[in-house]
């Protein structure tokens, strides 16, 4: 298995781990209700129903194009040929497709719209895609994707870091540790277990733990291009 196939599968399970397996609509308002609670938005409140209604959209545009017909949601098979497609294709279906979705992922992931994505903010946007991994796993990627280490993804960093998880076959791209140490690495250790594992002292506290609001207070909505309902 080559590396980027081994970061999408990686990928899926994560996105998939509370959801049987499948990636489909019921799943993303989950994630929108997972990243709301993190940052600290209010169960039921009009900030959780934007940051869901934004998920969703995320569902109708990038990933229920490719759904089979008859079919609920998208199998691990199926998402890595779609993922694959997009990696082999030109470089301007990639910026047109996961640029842009990269570019609203920053938004909802800037909370108090200083425009950079710090600790806090990184950790909450991330638990409400990838649930199972810990602080300790995300505070070890955000110290490898934070290139220039002033403490702060730049919107450069944080997009160009999905887009490189996603798509890059270059086993030096920093965005290879978007969600911690890279699948490819742990198979090569023979530790499948070990993109789990804790990290250096940067870490926080684990799983199910509140998040630390200090650095995320003081928020506003953003209004992006996946605020706006979209039918399917």
């Amino acid at each position: 298995m080559d590396m980027l196939t081994a970061k999408i599968e990686f990928g899926f399970d994560q996105l998939t781990a509370r959801s049987g397996g499948v990636l489909d609509g019921p799943s993303h308002v989950a994630m929108g209700r997972r990243a709301a609670a993190a940052i600290g938005y209010a169960l039921g409140s009009e900030e959780e129903a934007r940051m869901i209604e934004a998920y969703l959209n995320v569902w109708r545009l990038m990933h229920l194009p490719h759904l089979p017909a008859g079919s609920r949601g998208l199998t691990r098979d199926e998402f890595v040929r779609s993922n694959l497609a997009l990696a082999d294709g030109s470089p301007a279906d990639r910026e047109a497709i996961l640029g842009a979705l990269a570019d609203t992922f920053f938004c909802l992931a800037d909370v108090d719209g200083d425009g950079r994505v710090n600790r806090e903010e990184f950790w909450a946007f991330q638990h409400g895609h990838f649930p199972e991994l810990t602080r300790a796993v995300l505070a070890e990627a955000f110290d490898h994707l934070d290139t220039d280490r002033d403490g702060y993804l730049s919107r450069q960093q944080f997009t160009s870091s999905i887009v490189e998880y996603w798509t890059s076959r270059d086993p030096d791209a920093p965005g290879n540790w978007w969600l911690g140490r890279p699948a490819y690495m742990s198979a090569a250790t023979g530790s499948a277990t070990s993109a789990r594992a804790g990290a250096g002292p940067s870490a926080g506290p684990g799983v199910g733990e509140p998040v630390d609001r200090a650095n995320v207070r003081d928020r506003r909505s953003h209004s992006t291009p996946l605020d706006a309902p979209v039918t399917s």
